[in-house]
């Protein structure tokens, strides 16, 4: 298709184009501009040729663009226009043009055919015996004249015999008068004496320039007046109707098939390629027509055939998607019950070691431990969108507490690496989800964190017109403009290829990506190599704190309070054992069984309910810690809050846990989110015994 249309030639050796959206000429007839990188290609004036049209296509659908370009083989250049469609299906554009000269040497041509036939016609008219009408235009030369003599010759000389003033002035100053120029005149019997009155009238044709008169002796004018006015009115009429009809039948011969090529193009780019054009014309029209039912022929043909493989590839991709999933999800599960145990360990440790080397030791082995964490929670997060369960809560959310949890956090990371972070307080209150925002901004300041090796990192907002732009900046290495599309996609990572898993998996920017689709919000980035980055955050400002807003803070676990009995069910018996040093240390009485039955067991022999479950979602054999849950909630004859805790990422596993009700953790656990959960559950049910009373 593409070849045919580079060979294919009408009119004046006119040819078409084709141009992809990033304006390079996939199909142009001159080997020269043939695969050629358009978009910066100028005229002699300057005026950009290819990237205006493209962008016009783009937006409006077609259109036409004037610019000076040389013919084929030739090196001086000529004002041309070019007609261009967007052909979106293939994103490409597609443009032919003709040059001005060519056009005016065309309109030149048949409006001396006209002319010609105008000038026959006029020459049969007589007024009366010896009237007759003749043309002139605003340039004085006179275009048609019974005289084959004074045609096309410049009558601004001839004057008038009595007043000696030129006939052509006289002429244009009763033009369009209804009394029209009397003057004297001779007559072919009787030359040179002019003593015999004449009478003109004058119409203007300003569209062509021209200037419709008539003359006629007075006393052949008196003797059939009425008759003379009428037929004077029927030529001016016919001629002028004449005039219109050419310019009409010109104007149609030119454009109607042009236009009819436009509607059917417009079609082509509708999508439908079932239309055919049919133009039985022999010209370079009709040409361009048989090419362009070759050309959506073949098109009709390649998008079948690319339908076809698109489906098939689709399958393919989604068959791998969910094979990713599900390895993902498996891999996940297994590492994080070792992991679960580790983390309770490590955490009871902290109040059991003393001396520096202990210190150390666990310090280390508590840095591993967390960077292996992340890694687990951003392959969860990932599974979770490609589930497409999460949940989220829009509402007014406060800037500045999310501020202070990044500062908290990434301050004492930052200057470990010699690097200053600096976040700019901000009174803004945005809408979205709280959890998401902070995981979103989280993970670009972490990003920044690691990969600027010297100078700072500030965070702030920026408010413009009922918008709140996050921004955060760094001085880091920057990223080149050829990879910056390639950095939100997922497991890439430009600045690692020894992929230390310290520096992340490079799911961060992807998780930040896919997290702001979901929210509607806006991200963006710039940068510049050895200079640094900005990652932007785009969200719907709400209003502005006027005090410090009321927080919930975490009460400090510790406090001791022994009323509060924790019932934990688990068949791994390290994380028992973790989770029981854990919930004694914070001061909580802790009842521990492998399996449902155990777990009734001892609630009943110690004659004690919990005041809130955690337990395992999948145990020894089919037992599934929700049932164990109910059936506990059955024995007690009340409400137990209950945590379920699991290992297993899987798209189907999160759909399911997300419907059950229950607050989730994923192993390995956080002993802070562990303990948050639980205080808020004792909290909630101080609240209910006190509003009871």
């Amino acid at each position: 298709m593409i070849n045919d249309l580079r060979d294919l030639r009408y009119g004046n050796d006119d040819y078409i184009w084709v141009a992809d959206y990033n304006s390079v000429l996939i199909s142009h007839p001159s080997p020269d501009l043939h695969g050629f990188d358009a978009s910066k290609l100028r005229d002699v004036h300057g005026v950009l040729i290819v990237k205006p049209m493209v962008e016009q296509a783009i937006e409006n659908g077609e259109g036409f663009y004037t610019y000076w370009w040389q013919r084929l083989g030739k090196q001086e250049p000529s004002e041309k226009i070019s007609y261009f469609i967007n052909i979106p299906e293939l994103q490409m554009v597609i443009g032919t043009g003709l040059y001005v000269d060519d056009v005016e040497q065309e309109v030149k041509r048949r409006k001396e055919q006209a002319i010609e036939t105008l000038r026959k016609q006029l020459r049969e008219v007589k007024i009366a015996n010896t009237g007759y009408v003749y043309i002139y235009n605003g340039s004085h030369r006179m275009i048609i004249h019974p005289n084959s003599n004074i045609e096309n010759r410049n009558f601004q000389a001839l004057l008038d015999p009595i007043s000696k003033q030129p006939m052509v002035k006289l002429l244009r100053e009763v033009s369009d008068e209804e009394l029209g120029l009397t003057y004297k005149w001779d007559k072919p019997s009787d030359p040179g004496n002019y003593v015999y009155e004449k009478i003109s009238w004058v119409k203007s044709f300003p569209p062509f320039d021209w200037y419709i008169a008539s003359s006629i002796y007075t006393e052949e004018l008196n003797k059939g007046n009425q008759q003379v006015g009428q037929r004077i009115l029927v030529i001016t009429l016919s001629f002028l109707l004449l005039a219109t009809v050419l310019g009409f039948l010109f104007t149609r011969y030119l454009t109607t098939p042009i236009l009819r090529l436009s509607r059917y193009a417009k079609g082509v780019a509708n999508g439908d390629l079932t239309q055919k054009e049919v133009d039985h014309r022999d010209d370079e029209i009709g040409d361009l027509a048989k090419s362009f039912n070759l050309m959506v022929k073949r098109l009709g043909d390649d998008m079948e055939y690319l339908d076809l493989r698109i489906k098939e590839r689709t399958g393919e991709l989604e068959k791998a998607n969910q094979s990713k999933s599900r390895f993902l999800a498996a891999a996940s599960h297994d590492l994080r019950q070792p992991l679960n145990s580790m983390g309770l360990f490590l955490n009871a440790l902290t109040k059991r070691v003393s001396s520096p080397e202990e210190v150390e030791i666990l310090k280390n082995l508590t840095k591993s431990f967390h960077a292996l964490t992340e890694l687990l929670d951003a392959l969860l997060d990932m599974s979770k969108l490609d589930a497409g369960i999460l949940k989220f809560h829009i509402e007014p959310v406060a800037i500045s507490p999310i501020f202070e949890s990044l500062i908290r956090y990434w301050k004492p990371l930052a200057l470990e690496k010699g690097i200053e972070l600096h976040i700019v307080k901000s009174s803004a209150i945005v809408i979205s989800d709280e959890k998401s925002l902070e995981r979103m901004l989280g993970n670009l300041v972490s990003n920044a964190v690691r990969y600027t090796e010297q100078g700072k990192i500030v965070v702030g907002c920026r408010i413009n017109k009922g918008t709140v732009r996050v921004e955060v900046w760094d001085t880091g290495r920057g990223i080149p403009y050829e990879n910056q599309s390639e950095v939100f996609d997922e497991f890439v990572q430009l600045n690692n290829p020894s992929r230390d898993k310290t520096m992340g998996l490079g799911l961060g920017l992807s998780i930040v990506k896919h997290l702001a689709k979901q929210l509607g919000h806006r991200v963006t980035m710039t940068s510049k190599v050895r200079k640094g980055t900005k990652f932007t955050i785009e969200l719907p400002l709400h209003s502005f704190e006027k005090n410090n807003l009321e927080r919930n803070q975490v009460v400090s676990i510790g406090t001791a309070n022994h009323e509060r009995t924790v019932l934990i069910v688990d068949d791994d018996t390290s994380t028992l054992l973790g989770m029981a040093i854990l919930v004694d240390d914070w001061g909580w009485n802790c009842v521990t069984a492998s399996t449902g039955n155990e777990a009734l067991s001892k609630l009943k022999q110690e004659d004690i309910w919990p005041d809130a479950i955690v337990a395992d979602y999948r145990l020894t054999g089919d037992e599934k810690g929700p049932v164990i849950i109910d059936e506990i909630r059955k024995n007690s004859g009340f409400y137990i809050p209950a945590i379920i805790v699991t290992g297993d990422t899987s798209p189907e596993r999160l759909r399911e846990l997300e419907k059950s009700g229950f607050d989730v953790l994923h192993k390995p656990i956080q002993p802070r989110s562990l303990g948050s959960i639980l205080r808020y559950f004792f909290r909630k049910n101080r609240e209910n015994i006190t509003a009871s009373r």
